[in-house]
């Protein structure tokens, strides 16, 4: 996504900005949001 143009209001001046390149496992979505953890029904209920 190319940035066109933006406009930040804060606050205070203090702020940070991490960029970051999109990735995804060659997995199943589900264990794409685990990230190698065990499922725990209890936690993903509801």
């Amino acid at each position: 996504m190319n940035l066109i143009n933006a406009q930040l209001n804060t606050n205070n001046s203090s702020f940070a900005y991490v960029a970051q390149s999109p990735w995804i496992f060659q997995d199943t979505f589900g264990n794409n949001i685990l990230l190698n953890r065990s499922y725990d029904q209890q936690r993903y209920r509801n």
